[in-house]
C-alpha cells in the first residue's frame, strides 16, 4: 500500500448557505421556477491518487446524495 499526503483547501464550511439554481428551458419560465438556498451539512474530500486531482463533494441540507458544486469559490472569511 501506498502513503500519499494531500493538502487541499475547500472553499466553503459546513454550515454556509449556498443558492441552487435551476438551469430551465426555455428561459421564459424562469420565473416560475425561482433559485433555492440550501446549507451545506457535510463534505468529503475525493482524492484521486493516480491523477492528483482533489474533488469536494457536498450534502445539501442533510438529505440526499453528495454533490459537487460548480459555483466558482468565494473568499475566505477573515477571523478577528
Amino acid at each position: 500500500m501506498k502513503t500519499v499526503k494531500i493538502s487541499a483547501l475547500c472553499p466553503y464550511e459546513i454550515g454556509d448557505k449556498i443558492t441552487v439554481g435551476r438551469e430551465i428551458h426555455p428561459p421564459g419560465l424562469a420565473f416560475r421556477f425561482p433559485a433555492e438556498e440550501r446549507t451545506i451539512t457535510d463534505i468529503v474530500c475525493q482524492y484521486s491518487a493516480q491523477t492528483g486531482e482533489a474533488v469536494f463533494l457536498y450534502e445539501l441540507d442533510g438529505r440526499g446524495p453528495l454533490v459537487k458544486i460548480q459555483e466558482a469559490p468565494r473568499r475566505k472569511r477573515r477571523r478577528t
